[in-house]
């Protein structure tokens, strides 16, 4: 049976952990796969380490400049041409029994689609996500209320067709688009391990006042989306009304989207507690979220004339 595994791979300057990723890969005890390593304007040698690599399942795509790691991913759905496709980074690495355990979860239903595992952090040894404790299928309802920290996996590329990640949203748009799709099963398993040392992430995201905008603006045309968070997850749907009230309120011209972000929260059904950042919220009134947009724009205006006093102290 075909079931060849494309892994696409986008790096940035990885040039001391590229190796440590490729070779993860390579060195599976199923063998099926392609490397798709999407390189995303590096400046360092990363390019050169990976052309010593002599092996024809690995294919090199090069970005002229950093286009981020979303442009990446969608690059190498673009060209991918196996009938699974995932995406490992490429700091991070994944046992060599790893797609031979999460294939085998075919002999439970052949029509299953979607396959996912657990994920490990290298430096606690410990598994990331919570909440499943055994292999079993996983619903729409199991996966957004009882999981907690990240799942990986494989999945049919079919699913994907042309749909791809959209640039300033979260990669969970297409998430919930793709899980529809899905008959998904969970393996117990811990598959990825999951790198967190050293300051190099992957084509390194600059998140600006502009960029928060943007993201927020955009959020509320994704409404199948919002309305999948609203159902399940109402602290989190609570979290980003809050929040687009917040950023979007610094922008003139917005009224209409801070007043979406205002009914939104007015008919959310939020838990009385959130946290939000690692603070932790009552829920709030509108009259209480005009003063913290107040009271975060008196402090961004403390913190900027601070500045502004150091600055010329060092000139003086």
């Amino acid at each position: 049976m075909d079931n060849k595994i494309t892994v696409i791979m986008p790096t940035y300057n990885r040039a001391s952990t590229i190796c440590r990723a490729i070779d993860s890969v390579l060195n599976q005890t199923y063998k099926d796969i392609e490397i798709l390593v999407i390189d995303d304007g590096s400046k360092d040698n990363t390019l050169e380490i990976i052309g010593k690599y002599k092996d024809n399942r690995i294919k090199i795509i090069k970005h002229n400049t950093n286009k981020g790691v979303i442009s990446a991913k969608n690059t190498g759905l673009d060209k991918a041409t196996g009938k699974w496709v995932t995406h490992v980074d490429s700091d991070d690495e994944i046992v060599p029994e790893c797609f031979a355990i999460l294939l085998d979860a075919l002999k439970t239903d052949p029509n299953i689609n979607h396959i996912n595992c657990n994920v490990v952090n290298y430096e606690t040894g410990k598994l990331m996500a919570s909440g499943l404790e055994a292999d079993m299928f996983l619903d729409e309802n199991k996966l957004m209320t009882k999981v907690k920290g990240p799942l990986w996996g494989i999945i049919k590329t079919e699913l994907y067709g042309d749909k791809r990640f959209a640039e300033g949203l979260p990669e969970g748009v297409l998430g919930v688009q793709i899980g529809d799709l899905s008959l998904r099963y969970y393996i117990n398993k811990g598959l990825y391990i999951y790198h967190l040392e050293g300051n190099d992430r992957v084509c390194k995201a600059v998140y600006t006042k502009e960029k928060n905008i943007k993201t927020y603006r955009a959020l509320l045309n994704e409404t199948y989306y919002l309305n999948k968070i609203k159902k399940y997850q109402p602290g989190e749907y609570y979290a980003i009304c809050l929040k687009g009230i917040i950023n979007i309120n610094t922008q003139k011209g917005e009224r209409e989207n801070i007043n979406n972000y205002y009914r939104m929260l007015k008919e959310s059904d939020a838990p009385k507690i959130i946290k939000i950042s690692g603070f932790v919220l009552t829920k709030l009134s509108p009259r209480v979220i005009e003063w913290l947009i107040k009271l975060k724009n008196l402090l961004r205006d403390m913190q900027y004339k601070v500045r502004l006093k150091q600055i010329k102290n060092k000139i003086i």
